[in-house]
């Protein structure tokens, strides 16, 4: 098999995983008997209602990952140490939601006993790092390496950003606000091009995966803080184009270093 051939096969599966997870949320509205004018879950129940799914999900890309042996080619391999170092920010600024929820609970005299339930914390992680799981393999995993191989890095770091966000566009479907979809969409983008900047410094992701699940974890932490303390929900979690900005930048900034560190290596070897 020529560089041609494999180059077609992982651009035709790639673009056939995406159509099948895309699928996979819509089918439902359009087969089942779904209202999408009722009010869509929120916070820990949206969560935990698509832990089976997520998992159905995991399964499925898994056999196929070890069917086509992408291991490699979707990223999960042994990420290059010298990219952990711009993994720190994001993460701070994940944890900072975790520390907001904590202060809008202080704010209203609430125990925290009452939003965060200890039975329900790990079994939360441990979803949202599945849905990380999920989502990486998909977008910085397949879509990414059909287009690595198709374009140039920025345009594919450009496209791996915009198709997440856009994926976004499923939620108008299950009843969400169209302005709040289109906040999430600016959001989600701007996310997509930093973790495919990062996909693309570290050639791995696994830290990904992990900062991922994290983000949907404080996330979906912080939902549950506005929702029973009496905030607007329809910003929650970072859907404010405000708050995607430092993300879309710090991924140009994460892109430009990853030329600067490709020009280097280039020097090196001469």
């Amino acid at each position: 098999m020529t560089q041609n051939d494999r180059s077609s096969i992982t651009s035709l599966v790639a673009f056939a995983v995406l159509i099948a997870y895309l699928a996979w949320f819509l089918v439902p509205f359009l087969v089942l008997d779904v209202d999408p004018s009722a009010h869509p879950p929120t916070g820990v129940d949206l969560i935990f209602g698509e832990g089976f799914n997520e998992i159905v999900v995991a399964i499925v890309l898994l056999a196929l990952i070890g069917l086509l042996k992408a291991w490699r080619v979707v990223g999960l391999r042994k990420p290059d140490p010298g990219g952990f170092k711009f993994i720190w920010l994001p993460l701070a600024y994940t944890f900072l939601l975790v520390l907001v929820a904590i202060s809008m609970a202080k704010s209203k005299s609430l125990p925290l006993g009452e939003i965060f339930e200890l039975h329900e914390i790990s079994l939360l992680f441990l979803i949202s790092c599945l849905v990380g799981f999920n989502e990486e393999v998909i977008f910085r995993g397949f879509l990414f390496g059909g287009l690595s191989t198709k374009f140039k890095p920025f345009v594919t770091v450009f496209l791996c950003g915009a198709v997440f966000g856009l994926f976004h566009l499923v939620n108008l479907i299950s009843g969400q606000a169209f302005e709040t979809t289109l906040s999430q969409v600016l959001q989600a983008g701007s996310m997509g091009f930093l973790y495919a900047a990062l996909r693309l410094r570290l050639g791995s992701i696994w830290p990904l995966i992990f900062l991922h699940g994290f983000w949907d974890f404080s996330v979906t932490i912080m939902q549950q803080s506005m929702q029973l303390t009496g905030f607007d929900t329809t910003t929650a979690g970072g859907f404010h184009p405000l708050v995607g900005a430092p993300l879309l930048i710090y991924g140009l900034f994460v892109f430009w270093r990853w030329k600067v560190w490709q020009s280097t290596l280039k020097n090196y070897s001469k």
